[in-house]
């Protein structure tokens, strides 16, 4: 097995470990998610993108961050349309089947296998896909609503998301090419240096004593199926058949293959889902994800 990713499941692996360990985990978890939610990863995706030179981002890289994004939102509104899902459940499929853990486990397995060097690449494809998420994802949440009390929860909540703003600031600053000052860049990066480790660490504290149910078993199926096979293979076929084989376009790929967000724990809440099934996806996709990686990297090395 590759060292990076023995690496990646020690560290989660010791998060596991301490949540056995400890009596209060359920607040540490709630705590070092918040840290990393609303201070740590927007603080990260701000500093990776405001001085990223923006010649990366061409036509095709934005269209392969947004278009897989859209084609699953309409496909989901087909299925809601049809009443073959519900619109709650149509609400969260949207959510988890789009929003992949680009940062917490992302960024890690990036920085592990490609080089601390692409990490602004992969921040630069979470601000795209973020922005697609939180834009025409929102949208079509409001859309699949069955009363019209959707419509201001999600644009009330979607304007405070720090992961969206920072977003928006970092692409704003590195298109203007305004400088960072040398404290703000030395005050960031003390806490960027802390994503990697704390947010796998996280993970493995989320993955102790979660449990699967039977009941919601059809449901994190559906979801895994869109967000770890459903995604990826249409990034792959879209590679292979336009031909790219830049390197930039590797971490595209394997962006969308990532589990479902942690951060899905946040906007369960926030945005009214399903939160049960949420979390069980996070915990079910996170250990497939490992479980699918020796496949995810044969595809690679078919495209580059």
């Amino acid at each position: 097995m590759d060292k990076s990713v023995i690496l990646i499941f020690s560290i989660i692996g010791f998060g596991y470990f301490f949540a056995h360990k400890t009596t209060e985990r359920n607040e540490l978890e709630k705590g070092l998610n918040k840290y990393l939610y609303y201070i740590a990863l927007p603080f990260t995706i701000f500093l990776k993108t405001a001085g990223l030179k923006t010649e990366i981002v061409s036509l095709n890289f934005t269209l392969i961050n947004s278009v897989p994004i859209l084609f699953v939102y309409f496909l989901i509104y087909i299925l809601w349309k049809t009443k073959i899902f519900g619109s709650n459940f149509s609400r969260t499929l949207a959510v988890t089947s789009t929003l992949g853990n680009l940062v917490y486990l992302g960024l890690s397995v990036i920085s592990f296998t490609q080089g601390e060097e692409f990490i602004g690449t992969g921040a630069v494809i979470a601000v795209i896909q973020n922005l697609v998420i939180f834009t025409a994802g929102v949208f079509l949440l409001n859309i699949i609503c069955d009363d019209g009390s959707c419509l201001k929860i999600f644009f009330s909540k979607i304007i405070k998301n720090p992961l969206f703003a920072s977003s928006i600031l970092g692409i704003l600053w590195s298109y203007f090419s305004f400088p960072v000052p040398d404290f703000v860049i030395r005050f960031l990066t003390e806490f960027s240096k802390s994503v990697t480790s704390i947010a796998l660490f996280t993970v493995g504290i989320g993955l102790y004593g979660k449990k699967i149910t039977i009941l919601n078993i059809n449901k994190i199926l559906i979801i895994s199926f869109f967000k770890l096979v459903f995604l990826p293979l249409v990034v792959f076929a879209w590679i292979y058949f336009t031909g790219e084989s830049d390197i930039n376009y590797k971490i595209v790929f394997i962006q969308y293959t990532m589990p479902v967000a942690v951060a899905c724990y946040v906007l369960a809440y926030e945005f009214n889902l399903e939160y049960d099934v949420v979390a069980q996806s996070i915990l079910f996709t996170t250990i497939l994800y490992f479980f699918f990686y020796p496949f995810y990297n044969a595809l690679i090395s078919l495209l580059f």
